[in-house]
């Protein structure tokens, strides 16, 4: 018996994809039968040996939300693996054409369906948008979606009344998920300050480091202002010798190319 998870998004560059890719690790070290089933052709993350990732017939880049692509994956044969499996509980990380495929399989085969609400996408597209109506539109998919699980994982406690109150989810449904750190990957042992010569950056000067998507819901826009009247007040008349560090990217990426005269150090993606 085991888990197999379906989901849209394993090798991106945000926080569901680096989560799926530490317990896929973690489910190996500890022997655990967890086995992902995604689909994409990015390159953003290692192999694993409990990991299955089909190619896809095609994909495109979702409206207002360009960081991620919506993928159409070999859905029969993607079942017909799913089907050789010695399966007892189905989990959904992503509410994309993958996800959607995996609560098919959980029900056609009335295995337990459990799924993780990662996103809260109505508040996302909205941002992007200013659309009440996508809002409202993404609101019903999410329910659609979500009201069909025996049990929802959430990551926080506002997420858990976003899921209530939002979504109508019973709350006997929602169970909480403890964020956790691997506490040996943060260390001042790994300091090594002539990294900045590589960037031709002054070792004395301040840092402020970013690491992130550079993103409109990120409140990335407000933190460019906040650096340039910061850069005006005190770097521009000497009073302090700083640098802005930025690690990422996204759609606010030319904003930021715009600020490089005033100490901005876009470093893309690592």
């Amino acid at each position: 018996m085991g888990v197999l998870v379906f989901t849209d998004t394993f090798c991106d560059a945000n926080g569901v994809s680096r989560f799926l890719q530490d317990i896929c690790s973690e489910a190996i070290c500890a022997n655990k039968r967890l086995i992902i089933f995604t689909s994409t052709s990015k390159t953003r993350c290692k192999t694993f040996s409990n990991l299955n990732n089909f190619k896809p017939l095609f994909c495109f880049k979702i409206p207002f939300y360009n960081e991620l692509d919506i993928v159409v994956p070999p859905f029969l044969k993607m079942l017909r693996l799913a089907r050789d499996l010695d399966i007892q509980t189905v989990h959904i990380s992503t509410p994309g054409p993958v996800g959607l495929l995996g609560i098919y399989f959980a029900k056609k085969y009335n295995l337990n369906l459990v799924g993780t609400y990662h996103t809260n996408f109505p508040a996302y597209i909205f941002e992007n948008t200013k659309s009440k109506t996508c809002q409202k539109i993404a609101v019903w998919l999410m329910k659609f979606v979500y009201s069909k699980f025996d049990k929802i994982l959430t990551r926080s406690s506002s997420y858990k009344e976003i899921l209530q109150n939002d979504l109508k989810i019973n709350r006997e449904k929602i169970k909480t998920l403890k964020p956790g750190i691997k506490i040996e990957n943060y260390s001042p042992q790994f300091r090594n300050i002539e990294i900045w010569e590589k960037y031709q950056i002054s070792k004395e000067s301040q840092k402020i480091l970013y690491v992130g998507r550079l993103s409109k819901e990120k409140n990335f826009d407000f933190l460019l202002n906040v650096w340039d009247e910061f850069y005006q007040k005190y770097i521009s008349t000497n009073l302090i010798d700083a640098e802005f560090i930025i690690v990422g990217e996204g759609s606010l990426d030319k904003r930021a190319q715009k600020l490089k005269d005033k100490n901005v150090h876009l470093f893309g993606f690592k």
